[in-house]
């Protein structure tokens, strides 16, 4: 045999192994994932609070991210959150988890008065999907800002509810899962 022919060979042979592997890493992620699966976290992302005529003042950012990083969608997901506050406001994100060319529609988000809470419903909340939600104040007394830096955001959905950043997770397991294929992990 001719080291032209080896060389074509080997290509090919390397080619087939790394379409192997990629779909070998695909479908070991697929088979691992759950059917039913939330992922959220929740935090204070930036608080600011400089003196306005005499006064402390407070500009802040409060984000709660969800996906559903399973594999079914979920009919409804519940987020509570509180104490309401009313000099918040509120809008919402919504975007792929993990980057798709796929359709997916979004899901519907409502807000329901609660005792004293926020309470939002994530509804047709299809696989793949990350909503975040965001509450801004421009103008917060700073006794509201340092309660919040405790307060936390429950979640419940069917499934699995796990309270961890869904992007660095679902990287963290991609990451993982490629490590297994060159049998670092067990």
């Amino acid at each position: 045999m001719s080291s032209v022919a080896f060389s074509r060979y080997w290509r090919v042979g390397a080619a087939a192994g790394l379409i192997g592997w990629i779909a070998l890493v695909v479908i070991e992620e697929t088979l691992l994932r759950p059917d039913h699966e939330v992922l959220y976290s929740a935090a204070l992302v930036v608080a600011n609070c400089p003196e306005i005529e005499g006064r402390k003042r407070c500009a802040a950012l409060y984000r709660i991210s969800i996906a559903n990083s399973g594999r079914a969608r979920q009919e409804e997901v519940r987020v509570e959150w509180g104490p309401a506050r009313d000099l918040w406001t509120f809008s919402t994100n919504v975007t792929d988890l993990v980057g798709s060319a796929a359709k997916r529609s979004d899901p519907r988000i409502t807000e329901t008065p609660g005792e004293g809470r926020r309470i939002f419903h994530i509804r047709d909340f299809e696989p793949n999907t990350l909503v975040e939600l965001k509450f801004d104040c421009m103008l917060c007394p700073p006794e509201e800002i340092r309660s919040l830096r405790n307060a936390q955001a429950r979640v419940d959905a069917k499934g699995e509810v796990v309270n961890a950043d869904p992007r660095g997770t679902v990287f963290r397991r991609a990451m993982r899962n490629l490590a297994r294929t060159f049998g670092l992990f067990r």
